[in-house]
């Protein structure tokens, strides 16, 4: 099963036929065992990833982050997914 979130709502409705549409980033961490995360940017994902009712949501999942980032904000933000439990992998998006 694929569940779906976006901060703008009707993008994510769009998708509801053929996935589940979560009403928060938390709840579409929390059934998941892996989660894309394709945002704008490390600050973003960061901002919406690191509250911890989504931290604990993602405590045992694999994280994969899409956004284009620095060197620096992939090893911080795979140091927080370490210390949050979660297994962290990078990729960018052109």
């Amino acid at each position: 099963d694929t569940t779906v979130w976006n901060r703008t709502s009707a993008k994510a409705d769009v998708l509801k036929h053929s996935a589940s549409v979560a009403g928060s980033v938390g709840d579409a961490c929390r059934d998941a065992d892996v989660v894309f995360s394709v945002l704008s940017n490390y600050a973003v994902t960061d901002e919406l990833l690191q509250a911890s009712e989504v931290g604990d949501a993602l405590r045992g999942k694999t994280l994969i982050q899409m956004s284009t980032g620095t060197p620096d904000e992939v090893r911080a933000t795979a140091s927080w997914a370490a210390r949050a439990g979660t297994r962290f992998r990078a990729g960018t998006t052109t």
